[in-house]
């Protein structure tokens, strides 16, 4: 990926770590997503169904609290505070066997 960037930022004729830094903003999903497959079975849809929504549910959450405190942005600029509490919510949901969503 860092190749294909420095290329684009030379077509665009821009600074190429701007365009990285961009490049591993939107690919960082990408590179979390193997985790969650070996974390938890339930997206490989091994389990009971209601376990797999839950999981299924919990991550979908996660994935958009983590682009929220990426970009700053949803639904409204965010603020620094938001941004913060968008990124602990997302360690939270991202993860959902700890022992704080067990609850549910």
């Amino acid at each position: 990926m860092a190749m294909v960037s420095i290329c684009a930022a030379g077509v665009a004729n821009t600074k190429w770590w701007k365009v990285s830094f961009s490049a591993m903003r939107l690919g960082l999903i990408g590179f979390i997503l193997p985790f969650y497959w070996i974390y938890d079975p339930a997206l490989l849809m091994e389990g009971s169904w209601i376990e797999i929504l839950k999981v299924t549910l919990f991550i979908c959450m996660g994935t958009i609290a983590l682009a929220g405190g990426i970009y700053g942005y949803l639904l409204k600029p965010n603020g620094l505070w938001e941004r913060a509490l968008f990124f602990i919510s997302a360690a939270i949901l991202l993860f959902p066997k700890t022992p704080l969503l067990d609850l549910f």
